[in-house]
């Protein structure tokens, strides 16, 4: 939600001018980050904020380029485009006094960030230079490219969810490997069980030496039989073969599952049941767990909309502004306290659950 002016009304701005402006803004904010706002001309805003989400949680950290790009009728419109904190490193990769993590700084301040694109270039944008380092076998190893004037164009995100990552990932390793283990057992796991007037040994060497097996000494001289691969044993009568019946969540996993759901659920201030969307209790602890969560959602919520969304929205408005696409004419003498005001927004997430 645009606010354009705070109660005090720096501006000095009628509530008409205000109203009028907000109208504009909001307007040409839908119109410019619809379908097309990424590079490609793909995604709108919405997806990209998803995009961002993703990798601060794989790779610790987000940087957002904004941009613009001119169509076929000769229109510019802006973009906005996210790169990988993985993708931010430095061209020698070791870190120096004035180059950390592929963020150049000068006198305090960040100049530069270098992005390292295995394979392919990073798209052509307006303050960029390009260096390239071939590797031995002539091969492109990595393509560097300088992005210029950080403060103005650039912003880098917080890994909000860095210290669970790894907690989370060892989870999904954990189940991965159970199931397979489970579909792996009920595959191949069997036990032959034989009626009680029937021999067990019924099944003579002669048997097994007609249906392909082979006989070997160990290093000890101890003499063994070798079945061959994909060999079934032929069941003889009285005898029967019985799969085991997988067990997809055991009583031990299902400890576990819930323990480390409940583990990382708190990290997020919040409990199992509000992670689960399963609510056992009373009425009035439900809403009590939900409310506790909601607080610590709410500030994950601003950390990234101070981050990611409110620069996005400086960008694209003062671009409306200066292409003229927004009526301010006294945008040119305004103080960076007025354009602060002029820009400022407010942003509201979804409503949360109910019991």
């Amino acid at each position: 939600s645009p606010m354009s002016a705070p109660e005090n009304s720096i501006l000095n701005w009628n509530k008409e001018r205000i109203r009028d402006f907000q109208t504009k803004s909001e307007a040409y904010w839908r119109l410019s980050t619809g379908r097309n706002f990424d590079y490609y001309g793909k995604e709108n805003f919405l997806s990209k904020q998803a995009t961002a989400v993703r990798m601060i949680f794989n790779d610790g950290d987000v940087l957002a380029h904004w941009g613009f790009r001119k169509l076929r009728n000769g229109v510019v419109v802006p973009y906005i485009q996210v790169i990988g904190g993985k993708n931010v490193v430095s061209p020698n990769r070791t870190d120096t006094e004035n180059l950390i993590g592929g963020v150049e700084i000068v006198d305090g301040k960040e100049v530069a960030y270098h992005i390292a694109v295995a394979g392919h270039n990073l798209e052509d944008t307006m303050n960029t230079k390009r260096v390239s380092r071939k590797a031995k076998s002539g091969r492109v190893e990595f393509d560097l490219i300088q992005l210029q004037k950080p403060e103005e164009s650039l912003v880098r995100g917080i890994p909000l969810l860095s210290s669970l990552r790894e907690d989370i990932f060892d989870y999904n390793s954990m189940r991965k490997n159970h199931l397979q283990r489970t579909a792996v057992q009920s595959m191949f796991t069997v036990f032959i069980e034989s009626d009680k007037d029937v021999d067990p040994d019924s099944t003579t060497m002669d048997t097994l030496m007609g249906a392909g097996a082979q006989e070997t000494v160990d290093e000890t001289g101890e003499e063994k039989l070798v079945m061959g691969p994909g060999y079934i044993v032929d069941l003889e009568p009285g005898k029967k073969a019985n799969p085991t019946q997988p067990q997809i969540n055991g009583e031990d996993f299902a400890a576990y599952e819930k323990s480390m759901i409940g583990l990382m659920a708190s990290s997020l201030g919040m409990s199992y049941e509000v992670a689960m969307n399963t609510f056992m209790a009373s009425f009035s602890a439900s809403r009590a767990s939900l409310s506790g969560a909601e607080k610590n959602f709410t500030i994950i919520r601003n950390e990234f909309a101070e981050k990611f969304c409110t620069p996005t929205w400086n960008q694209v408005i003062e671009f409306g502004i200066v292409s003229g696409a927004i009526d301010c004419p006294e945008w040119d003498s305004l103080s960076p306290v007025e354009r602060k005001a002029l820009l400022s927004v407010s942003w509201t997430g979804v409503t949360p659950p109910q019991v």
